[in-house]
């Protein structure tokens, strides 16, 4: 369960469960979550702005920080939804640590056109792994939660972004 960091990214990054899940069991793998979560944020803001140079500093700030606040709300209603729907084996921290990993693959939003492409396709995947592993339950059922949490994601970002996009 002492996987040095990385080996954990590499894991990650190569879809193996056994490091979601031990990410999701070792208490140690917050901080570095955290910073993944940080690094991922930060690079996708970034390369928001660079495809959109109105962008103001507000605004980037904003899109930063909403990418920060939205994975403990996440995690939170992923640990949620997986241990009421489907009886999964976990909590709101163990999601929190095992879902700030699948942030490492935001750093490909930084390569035109493709890059969004691929973080997307990737960090999905990671993501429902993620939810798998951490709550153990099947993969149609960490699909459903997936589906669900990036649902409630929506509907608290639609509205600020179109706050944001009005002013």
């Amino acid at each position: 369960m002492n996987t040095p960091f990385p080996q954990r990214l590499i894991g990650v990054v190569t879809f193996k469960a056994p490091i979601y899940r031990e990410i999701a069991h070792d208490p140690e793998a917050l901080l570095p979550s955290a910073l993944i979560v940080f690094v991922g944020s930060l690079v996708a803001a970034v390369s928001v702005a660079l495809l959109t140079p109105q962008l103001g500093f507000l605004e980037f700030t904003a899109l930063f920080i909403a990418y920060i606040v939205l994975w403990p709300i996440e995690s939170l209603v992923a640990a949620l939804l997986a241990t009421n729907l489907f009886n999964g084996k976990t909590d709101a921290v163990e999601m929190l640590r095992v879902l700030g990993y699948p942030s490492i693959f935001n750093v490909l939003t930084i390569i035109p056109c493709l890059g969004w492409i691929a973080s997307f396709v990737l960090g999905v995947t990671g993501y429902v792994i993620a939810i798998r592993e951490s709550a153990e339950i099947t993969t149609v059922q960490a699909i459903v939660t997936a589906i669900l949490v990036f649902i409630v994601g929506l509907v608290i970002t639609l509205p600020l972004s179109l706050i944001f996009s009005a002013s």
